[in-house]
């Protein structure tokens, strides 16, 4: 015998309040039998859909929403196959029992997040992505761990409680603490702001915390090689062969430099 199973999002109304923001709720039924959960997450309620139980429009609000709830409900089918892939039939306590447990599966704290997409970054090295860029987002999620610690005394902080404060003072702490060179920082925060980035865009966080934050290496002044190192550059043996070929057209861009600024300091 096979088991009903329906997963439903609604919004929960608060009674005699009226506000323009609820939370949505999650209802599972199996076989008559009901398990409720939140959702995680708040929606207008001018853009809530009763009927389908979901946003409505097409907006880039809408669309988050629904990913972030279509994901949910993937979790849930994943965990209500694995029940009937196993046990042939699911009984409405059971259901319940496992079903309504289906958040453990789905990171919600910034370094699950950080740790998931790593280990995504490992799977993928070789095919496009190498293992260089690999061990950058590890040395970030290393040097997130130990800021948490540093600063609060903790090992995880929720995505919902991201906030442009919590950047700012990692920003200053990579500078001050870990004493990383203003190049090294911002590819620090470019890693960090693709990782929330993608939280977002699945749904995870209610907003993007790093839309406001920009940050840029400062530029460094151009240099000029002296003649002196033109010499080296020209006269040392070079450790591979294929090099070789290169080193003629270098020299020939060196030199017309070189001319140039030695034509311009007679002007």
């Amino acid at each position: 015998m096979r088991s009903t199973f329906k997963v439903l999002f609604y919004l929960k109304r608060t009674k005699n309040t009226s506000r323009a923001v609820y939370p949505v709720m999650g209802r599972i039924t199996i076989n008559g039998t009901i398990s409720q959960f939140s959702a995680k997450i708040n929606v207008p309620e001018q853009l809530w859909e009763v009927k389908g139980g979901r946003a409505k429009g097409k907006s880039v609000e809408s669309e988050r929403i629904n990913r972030h709830l279509d994901n949910i409900r993937i979790q849930i089918g994943k965990h209500y196959r694995s029940i009937c892939d196993h046990d042939a039939y699911v009984t409405a306590e059971k259901g319940q029992e496992r079903l309504a447990g289906y958040g453990r599966t789905i990171p919600r704290t910034l370094a699950e997040v950080f740790e998931h997409d790593t280990n995504d970054l490992f799977k993928r090295i070789g095919v496009d992505r190498s293992e260089s860029t690999w061990w950058r987002y590890r040395a970030v999620l290393g040097h997130l761990r130990a800021f948490l610690k540093h600063e609060y005394n903790l090992h995880h902080i929720p995505l919902l409680e991201l906030e442009q404060s919590f950047i700012e003072q990692y920003h200053v702490y990579l500078k001050t603490v870990c004493r990383s060179k203003a190049g090294s920082v911002c590819r620090y925060m470019d890693r960090w702001n693709n990782v929330v980035k993608i939280s977002f865009e699945n749904g995870l966080m209610p907003r993007n915390s790093f839309a406001l934050c920009r940050y840029s290496a400062p530029r460094e002044p151009r240099t000029f090689l002296s003649e002196k190192e033109l010499r080296i550059f020209q006269t040392t043996r070079l450790k591979s062969a294929k090099h070789e070929p290169p080193r003629p057209v270098s020299l020939f861009l060196f030199y017309g430099n070189l001319l140039q600024r030695h034509a311009l300091s007679d002007l």
